[in-house]
């Protein structure tokens, strides 16, 4: 995902998708019925933080998980699909995770049996105090390969972003990503860089930080990762 302003940091962060049962894709990889539960690992984009408040999480708005009807979450599009979902959204991000914290996450989707999960990570391992202390591409992906570990383990039947240096690193956190879901199976789909791709416009992102995206921005987050994902 792009969030650009003039004079700021033009910053991409790598968005993917896992969903399950694997038992129900078919010979030619398509996805069956949609899932039951749904939850969300990363960071302060998907805790919708700046969505509805002055710094602060608001995770009715996030766009994996909320239940604004004007966000029109991966949530709410699945439940007007399958209404047993009702009830079964868990937003396991924190603001301020790291890729270190994405195995911590994955324990918690396994808990409660996640069916479908959201990954969004990386602002945070690249817009650090300084380039040093930027996570490595290594550290990232040994990271991911973590957590995509704990979520195939645990949940067998799933599916489960100066300047231009700090771009780059977040480039290459998006090849990991994608490299790392495309090892997980048939059953964890990578976005193509649809939101990474997308250039987002001031008015959706929040003024008060210009880097969260807004309640309309959670909303085409929402309708990009999920159009990008998989379809039932």
């Amino acid at each position: 995902m792009r969030l650009v302003r003039p004079g700021l940091l033009a910053l991409t962060l790598g968005l993917a998708t896992a969903l399950l049962p694997a038992t129900a894709v078919n010979a030619a990889g398509a996805a069956g019925p949609p899932p039951g539960s749904i939850a969300s690992m990363g960071d302060s984009i998907s805790r919708g933080f700046n969505a509805c408040g002055f710094f602060m999480d608001c995770v009715g708005r996030s766009f994996s998980t909320g239940n604004d009807a004007g966000i029109n979450s991966h949530y709410l599009r699945i439940r007007a699909k399958n209404a047993a979902i009702a009830g079964r959204s868990y937003n396991d991000a924190r603001s301020g995770a790291k890729a270190a914290d994405m195995p911590g996450q994955a324990d918690k989707a396994v808990s409660q049996g996640a069916q479908y999960v959201t990954v969004l990570i990386g602002a945070n391992d690249a817009c650090t105090s300084s380039e040093t202390t930027m996570t490595t591409v290594e550290a990232f992906r040994g990271s991911i390969d973590a957590a995509l570990g704990k979520l195939k383990t645990g949940l067998p039947t799933a599916r489960a972003a100066r300047r231009d240096r700090v771009r780059q690193r977040v480039v290459d956190f998006n090849t990991q990503l994608a490299q790392a879901f495309a090892a997980y199976g048939r059953g964890c789909a990578f976005d193509g860089n649809a939101a990474f791709d997308y250039a987002f416009s001031l008015n959706q992102v929040s003024t008060w930080d210009y880097f969260h995206p807004n309640a309309s921005g959670q909303a085409i987050l929402a309708q990009i990762s999920y159009t990008a994902g998989f379809n039932w």
